[in-house]
This record gives structure tokens, C-alpha cells and sequence, in this order.
């Protein structure tokens, strides 16, 4: 976040979003899943469970990253500010 070309009240309200709701979000979907695997399962259902998330979650980040790499190397390639209005 703190690479990409935006303008400062963007990247200050990125920056607030992510500390107000993303923590707790990931704070919650940890419980979750903790309840959910915790419920009386085998201690190799629940590593299976766990091994099973982190990587979905790692090929989610994976896609994402991939493509938000190409629109910052499209807006530096063209010298774009991304959020800026144009007049």
C-alpha cells in the first residue's frame, strides 16, 4: 500500500479501514475457524482442517497480489496516481 501511487487521503483512509475492520474480521474469522475445528475432532482432521485453510487463503493472497501487481506496474508504466480525479 504504502508503494502505490495514490494520494495521501486515500492511502489514509486505506489505512484506517484496514485497522478498524480488517483486524477485527480476521480476528472473528479466527475464532470461527478455532470453534469450528475445535469441536471434538481428531488431532489429524484438525491439522488436515488448518493445513487446508492457510492454503486456500495463501492462494487467494497469491491471486490478488498477481493482479494488483499489474495495475501498479500499469499505472508507473503510464505515470498514473490511482484515486486521483481527473479535472
Amino acid at each position: 500500500m504504502l508503494y502505490i501511487p495514490t494520494p495521501k487521503n486515500i492511502k489514509f483512509k486505506a489505512k484506517a479501514w484496514i485497522d478498524g475492520f480488517g483486524s477485527r474480521i480476521s480476528k472473528g474469522t479466527g475464532s470461527i475457524f478455532n470453534l469450528a475445528v475445535k469441536g471434538g475432532a481428531s488431532q489429524s482432521l484438525v491439522i488436515f482442517t488448518s493445513i487446508l485453510f492457510s492454503l486456500g487463503l495463501a492462494t487467494a493472497w497469491i491471486v490478488v497480489v498477481y493482479f494488483l501487481g499489474k495495475v501498479l506496474q500499469d499505472a508507473i508504466s503510464n505515470k498514473k496516481v490511482i484515486g486521483k480525479e481527473e479535472a
